[in-house]
């Protein structure tokens, strides 16, 4: 893979980055079992990011694009600080996208949200809601998140760690585990990991 760029996503990027997303999660045990193992995977998981891109992640949070070659390649949605928490007009929004396609789905998905957000750190923090690469192992997730800590300077950054690889990631990339949060049914907890930011001089 050629040199990685990595640069803010704007609204015309919003189908690229979905795309990435939803192939990379597709086979991760635990997004999938938020959705109840659906059929399809990848295409439930692309009306879901697509609503939360559009609704939240672009237009209040960051959402990263690695590219190589001018294709996306990978893909970190972030929220910042104090705007870790949807709205209740995002709320809104997203459910009048994906209640009418996923149905009942939506039950146990919402329910894992809820308990995820509820042990959230309080501290004020950058929230990793997600990062994909389209074909992992090739720096894309180093890049993605070196950029997104040279922006976050001394606020720390926090996330979960659905798969042993990604929590590796970040402990190489100066993160710590600092307790499990909770899985659908029948998935191992999730590390949660937790960035301090750059100390000051």
């Amino acid at each position: 893979m050629s040199d990685i760029e990595v640069r803010r996503a704007r609204p015309e990027d919003l189908g690229a980055a979905a795309a990435v997303l939803s192939q990379a999660f597709s086979t991760d045990e635990v997004s999938v079992a938020a959705l109840a193992r659906p059929r399809d995977p990848r295409r439930a998981l692309r009306t879901v990011f697509t609503s939360l891109l559009r609704h939240h992640y672009l237009p209040r949070g960051v959402v990263d694009l690695a590219l190589s070659d001018g294709e996306v390649v990978g893909v970190a949605a972030w929220s910042g600080p104090g705007a870790v928490a949807f709205t209740p007009r995002e709320t809104v929004w997203v459910l009048a996208d994906l209640v009418p396609r996923l149905g009942w789905r939506m039950a146990p998905a919402t329910l894992y949200d809820w308990r995820t957000d509820r042990v959230h750190p309080r501290e004020r923090h950058w929230y990793l809601y997600s990062m994909g690469a389209a074909r992992p192992g090739n720096g894309v997730g180093g890049a993605l998140l070196d950029h997104a800590l040279a922006r976050a300077g001394a606020t720390p950054s926090y996330c979960e760690a659905s798969t042993p690889d990604s929590a590796r990631l970040y402990h190489r990339k100066g993160f710590r585990r600092i307790g499990e949060a909770p899985t659908p049914s029948g998935c191992p907890p999730q590390p949660q990991m937790w960035h301090p930011g750059a100390q000051r001089r």
